[in-house]
């Protein structure tokens, strides 16, 4: 099901004339990249079984802020952004991700540093707040969560620190004619909402917006020459930091067992009806 407003959407897609739409002022986008432990190694706890051991393991960039990226970036091929600014919040291992992000396709990147394992997600959405505001930033956009927390609340917050507008878990989005409002499709358990976004805003985003492009060798190299920006704490966090969550245990999640192959659907079938007359049984 698809809920919707009736949006004229007359970006460069629907056949405008592309100089005219790119001569029209262009936007300044931020981008809140979040560096996570790869996703396809294992874990290791350490042995009081309070973190997750970073530091040796294989580290990236939070898969669905790779989509927000790539969002920023398709923007600014499209003349709709003039300039994309990535920030990320950290320790130096965080520089990584950002000279990733300059390789694909950013123009700017931020460290705002940190030394702390853990920072909740609504110190993050200050900083974030402030950044926007300091970089003149019309579009800030981030994953809809990352794959470590699944936490889903950055965006959210950010938006309301800023009293901006916000288009949540985006699978579709373009900008229109006049360069003034988003026009989203954002994904919900209600089907798609399709939404028109005055900017300024916040957009966080669904993993099946796009396909993050892989940079070259040669990209790779010529964002080692791009500056990285770091702030210190007292650029960027505004206060002393007070956690409002204090992580006490971390574990494995157990692997699944007992696992049975079956055939085909008369296979299913079976089981189906097997299971459905313990239930009945049972009450």
């Amino acid at each position: 099901m698809c809920y919707s407003t009736t949006i004229p959407n007359r970006d460069c897609s629907s056949g405008c004339n592309l100089s005219e739409f790119k001569a029209r002022k262009a936007m300044q986008i931020l981008v809140a990249i979040k560096q996570v432990l790869d996703g396809e190694v294992e874990v290791s706890i350490s042995a009081d079984a309070k973190c997750v051991l970073k530091k040796a393991m294989p580290q990236a960039i939070n898969p669905f802020d790779e989509v927000a990226l790539e969002a920023a970036i398709a923007l600014k091929e499209q003349g709709v952004a003039s300039e994309i600014t990535v920030a990320s919040i950290g320790s130096d291992s965080c520089k990584q991700s950002l000279s990733l992000a300059l390789a694909m396709g950013a123009d700017k990147a931020i460290l705002c540093q940190t030394d702390r394992e853990v920072v909740g997600g609504l110190y993050i959405a200050k900083a974030l707040a402030k950044l926007a505001k300091q970089q003149r930033a019309d579009l800030v956009i981030m994953g809809k969560q990352a794959i470590d927390s699944d936490a889903n609340q950055t965006g959210q917050m950010t938006a309301a620190l800023l009293n901006w507008g916000q288009a949540i878990n985006v699978s579709k989005l373009s900008v229109n004619w006049e360069k003034t409002a988003v026009l989203a499709t954002c994904d919900s358990d209600n089907g798609g909402l399709q939404v028109k976004l005055p900017l300024p805003g916040v957009v966080t985003t669904a993993l099946r917006l796009n396909t993050p492009r892989i940079p070259t060798v040669a990209d790779i190299v010529r964002a080692r020459s791009k500056p990285i920006e770091v702030l210190g704490t007292s650029d960027w966090q505004g206060g002393a930091f007070q956690p409002t969550v204090k992580i006490t245990k971390v574990r494995k999640l157990s692997s699944q067992k007992n696992v049975t192959m079956l055939k085909d659907a008369a296979d299913l079938a079976a089981v189906i009806d097997r299971v459905s007359g313990v239930i009945t049984e049972g009450g």
